[in-house]
């Protein structure tokens, strides 16, 4: 239909965004913090285009502009829910990381749809934010996780101290 995800990568603003039907997730939209990058918008949300639906997270200055965009679904064709965003230190440096729990679909072997849940952790750094792709090998996603539990599980990896 002539249609394309380009402008989810190379729109400026929120308003482009949203120019372009971008369908946020209000729910998981909350303005955060993030210390040297200033009080930004932390902006979940989706774009549907022919049978596949493209899950993006941008954090939006108070301007309106897109300081940064995560394409955290990868290889999976949609996002079949989104769990949760929380951002908040993982790996005790003092600066704020972005993790983001969501279930993904593909097409199987077979045909039918197969969903499998994943995460994505962003490392913020001084000069913007690093995906973590080795924690993955480390920490599985187990049966039944939950954002909070598994925001725990990752700052215990970096040795903050849990409760028993």
């Amino acid at each position: 239909d002539g249609r394309s995800t380009e402008f989810l990568y190379t729109a400026e603003t929120l308003a482009d965004l949203l120019n372009h039907n971008f369908n946020v997730i209000e729910e998981q939209s909350y303005t955060r913090n993030f210390e040297k990058l200033g009080k930004l918008k932390v902006v979940p949300g989706t774009y549907r285009m022919a049978e596949y639906t493209v899950f993006m997270l941008y954090l939006v200055n108070e301007q309106g502009y897109i300081v940064w965009s995560f394409q955290p679904m990868g290889e999976y064709e949609h996002l079949y829910a989104l769990k949760g965003v929380t951002c908040q230190d993982i790996d005790g440096d003092g600066l704020k990381d972005i993790v983001i729990l969501a279930d993904y679909s593909y097409e199987g072997s077979d045909g039918g749809a197969v969903v499998e849940g994943s995460y994505s952790i962003y490392y913020q750094r001084t000069g913007g934010f690093y995906e973590d792709t080795d924690m993955k090998q480390t920490l599985a996603l187990e049966e039944g996780d939950t954002l909070a539990g598994l925001t725990d599980r990752a700052r215990a990896y970096w040795g903050w101290r849990t409760e028993p």
